[in-house]
């Protein structure tokens, strides 16, 4: 099998062996930042009741609290996909994982519920650049079919673990330091995705795909009325709320 020049880090040229272990270096990166975006999935959630204590907040604010990054998160991961094309995947990837780190570090120093959720939302924008841009720079880092579909198992056995990673990484976290220490982990990680896959080696070329926003705008809000909807009536809230709407005051007095 022939190495594409293109895809070699400067100074490889010519020595296959080097350009394998750093292919797989890169790998890692983009394994790690996958890792990162499902830990976070997972790893609050046995932070809650400390949070709670924390923030003086109510069982639909601690729903909120982790719903609104999966909800934004899977909003936008078909918007992310064509983005990634636009800007070249590359970008995307290492914008959404800074973005990530960043947040993490905001989401640690939330005053009130309200900011944990709205620095969680942005959380959830940030992982949905990474997702469908990473597997973009598998590709083009393994353009082999066999090698790209190693890769692929590879990347989706490191991030995977993730899952039952976080329960765990998260109970240790809050026993030690409380609840805000479950995002402070995220910034060395974030920090060693950039650091793993800084290789200019890795370039996706821009594209002229467009991203239809009012559809993207349209699907995050039917998302967040559903998700509202779900929480009320989880907490029995639900009822109550349609009777104030369509009861007329003079009804409910007593």
């Amino acid at each position: 099998m022939t190495l594409d020049k293109h895809l070699l880090p400067p100074g490889t040229a010519g020595r296959p062996g080097s350009s394998v272990r750093r292919r797989g270096t890169v790998l890692a990166g983009i394994s790690l930042g996958y890792f990162m975006v499902l830990l976070d999935t997972t790893v609050l959630s046995v932070a809650e009741p400390d949070l709670a204590a924390s923030l003086h907040t109510s069982v639909a604010g601690l729903q909120w609290a982790a719903n609104s990054y999966t909800v934004v998160f899977a909003a936008l991961l078909l918007s992310a996909g064509a983005l990634a094309d636009r800007l070249g995947a590359h970008r995307v990837f290492r914008a959404g994982t800074a973005v990530f780190a960043v947040g993490s570090a905001l989401c640690a120093l939330a005053p009130t519920v309200g900011a944990l959720i709205g620095m969680r939302a942005l959380l959830g924008a940030a992982a949905a650049a990474c997702v469908p841009s990473s597997l973009a720079l598998i590709g083009r880092l393994y353009p082999d079919r066999g090698q790209h579909a190693r890769a692929v198992a590879t990347w989706a056995a490191i991030s995977g673990a993730a899952v039952a990673t976080g329960p765990l990484a998260g109970g240790a976290l809050v026993g030690a330091a409380g609840w805000r220490a479950v995002f402070l982990i995220n910034v060395p990680l974030g920090a060693a995705v950039l650091v793993l896959t800084a290789t200019r080696s890795l370039r996706c070329p821009r594209g002229d795909r467009k991203v239809d926003w009012p559809a993207q705008s349209a699907a995050c809000a039917c998302l967040a009325l559903v998700t509202d909807g779900l929480i009320a009536a989880g907490a029995a809230a639900w009822p109550r709320r349609w009777a104030r709407v369509w009861t007329p005051s003079r009804w409910t007095r007593t």
